[in-house]
């Protein structure tokens, strides 16, 4: 029978552990997150990018610059980094928002899900469109798609992005940035 010493075994199993964990890291900083990043910086509609993938939760916060829209800015990032990461991250937009702008969007909320309720989404585009432009707003943008509703809310420098999924009338509570994909 042979001896196996434990030591040098132990020792063995814990360079071999560092080696492969270093080697992800390196591989997820180097490999995917600075090539990401790069990507999508080296667009005009993209000021900066935080990527966080801590286990199982994967988070991209974007700050976006003033777009013209919305939601052809947001295919464009998703569509990018579905291509570098695993299609479960979470995309946050970080906007410039400014308290008058969250309060006017809180305000056209009842009518954005009294559209999305009823349907009536080209009555419910309209409404906020007019409210925005009598309460002041450079633009009140509302676009959207088979997932997702794209609200633009603009007065001067300041923007406000909000991306609020829905499916078949049912939809997610929105939040400060997008929580979808």
């Amino acid at each position: 029978m042979s001896r196996i010493r434990l030591l040098p075994t132990l020792l063995f199993f814990a360079a071999a552990l560092t080696l492969l964990f270093g080697g992800w890291i390196l591989y997820r900083d180097y490999g995917l997150v600075r090539p990401l990043k790069n990507e999508l910086t080296g667009t005009r509609q993209v000021s900066d990018v935080e990527v966080k993938l801590n286990g199982p939760y994967k988070t991209i916060e974007v700050s976006l610059n003033k777009v013209p829209d919305l939601q052809t800015a947001y295919h464009s990032i998703k569509t990018t980094i579905g291509e570098t990461l695993a299609p479960d991250v979470t995309i946050k937009l970080v906007d410039r928002r400014t308290p008058e702008l969250e309060s006017l969007f809180q305000s056209y909320q009842p009518m954005i899900y009294e559209g999305i309720a009823k349907g009536s989404f080209t009555d419910m585009i309209e409404k906020v469109q007019e409210r925005g432009a009598k309460d002041g707003l450079d633009r009140a943008m509302v676009t959207m798609d088979h997932d997702n509703l794209y609200i633009q809310l603009e007065k001067g420098d300041r923007y406000l992005y909000e991306v609020i999924p829905y499916a078949g009338g049912k939809t997610a509570t929105p939040s400060q940035g997008v929580k979808s994909l």
